[in-house]
Parts: structure tokens; sequence; C-alpha cells
């Protein structure tokens, strides 16, 4: 039992997104910056170019 509880508490179960979304969400991986719904090439927050 206690090698279960380790387990969860350090693998948490994934969530669906706030608002419903299937999509998962997406995040620059300098920032930290939530990307969801964004389409530009950059990171609008740090400007890090993103890869589709």
């Amino acid at each position: 039992m206690l090698l279960i509880a380790i387990y969860a508490r350090r693998y948490p179960m994934r969530v669906p997104p706030e608002d419903g979304s299937p999509w998962p969400r997406r995040y620059c991986g300098q920032c930290g910056y939530n990307l969801h719904g964004i389409e530009a090439a950059e990171c609008p927050e740090c400007g890090r170019r993103l890869v589709a």
C-alpha cells in the first residue's frame, strides 16, 4: 500500500484543461507561458521561436 501511495503522489493523474477543450495545454519551454490557442510562431512573453 505504501508504494501505491508514493506512486500516486509522485505521478498525479492528468486532468482535462479547465475550459473543457480536448486538446492538451502547450507551454513555452523557456518561460513556461501558456500557449493554448496561440498560433504565433514565437512566444509572446519571451520571444522564443516555437516548434510546431
